[in-house]
């Protein structure tokens, strides 16, 4: 795990690694992705993992994976029934809270 603000979890399972909740914004996910393959052998990450829809869970998810190998099906996303409904009406609440 790497912490930067919140918390991305690397997963390996067998020939999958998961980003699970890759973080609020592309920046700070590729800065951790980029840490633990500094450190780690290099890892691709081959599937995402969304817990729940609030910004700080999925936000960073571009710094992680192409955008055009998830719209092919290169790489799987898993996430909640419910979680555009949930990520959408958390941005409402936030611009309301903001302004």
């Amino acid at each position: 795990m790497v912490k930067a603000q919140r918390a991305q979890v690397m997963a390996e399972l067998g020939p999958t690694n998961a980003a699970q909740d890759p973080l609020t914004t592309v920046e700070t996910a590729r800065f951790a992705l980029d840490f633990v393959n500094d450190r780690l052998d290099k890892r691709q990450v081959t599937a995402i993992i969304h817990s729940h829809g609030h910004i700080d869970h999925f936000g960073g998810v571009r710094g992680v994976v192409d955008e055009a190998d998830v719209r092919a099906g290169r790489v799987p996303t898993v996430a909640p029934k419910d979680f555009l409904g949930i990520s959408m009406d958390a941005r409402k609440a936030e611009g309301m809270a903001g302004g």
